[in-house]
């Protein structure tokens, strides 16, 4: 460490006080040129004596403290900035929810699809509702239906198919 460098003994809180009054203005006024923003060019500067405070025992600084505390300072911008575009990207990848408010209209439509579906449920054979009621509702895999229902997988596959066949049927406009 140079002179300069010793003059503060920013690993004690008195001298860590010295040094933000000797340079808190000094890097407030960088940080404000490159930001753009006082609130964020005070936050850099605290950020900055903070990690000085937390990382006092394991920091050595070769040349001038000053040097040292604007390139710790930019870096922290660069950070902010960095995070603050990814930020933005995520906000930007997530769409807002545009889904309107239902309607009491909507509502019928609801009930009315869903009736629908369950008269369409109700007419199935017996074994295509069970074994759509295990797939669907209990969550079962195909292979655990065929083992406790002693059937083939492929019977299984074919009762599920042949349901949400007959369900989208229901569904489609009758000509």
């Amino acid at each position: 460490m140079n002179s300069t460098s010793q003059h503060f003994d920013f690993k004690n809180p008195v001298g860590l006080k010295l040094l933000y009054e000797q340079y808190s203005s000094k890097l407030y006024k960088y940080c404000l040129s490159y930001s753009k923003n006082e609130e964020r060019a005070k936050e850099v500067v605290q950020e900055v004596f903070v990690t000085l405070w937390e990382k006092r025992d394991s920091i050595t600084i070769e040349g001038e403290l000053e040097a040292y505390l604007i390139k710790l300072a930019k870096f922290k911008l660069i950070d902010g900035y960095r995070n603050n575009k990814r930020r933005e990207k995520l906000y930007a990848s997530v769409e807002i929810d545009k889904t309107p408010v239902p309607t009491p209209e909507d509502h019928l439509v609801f009930e009315s699809t869903k009736n629908t579906i369950l008269n369409a449920f109700k007419a199935l054979p017996k074994k295509a509702q069970k074994i759509f009621f295990l797939s669907r509702k209990k969550g079962w895999t195909n292979k655990e239906i065929a083992h406790n229902l002693r059937i083939s997988e492929k019977t299984v596959e074919y009762h599920i198919k042949n349901s949400l066949k007959r369900f989208r049927a229901s569904l489609l406009p009758q000509e």
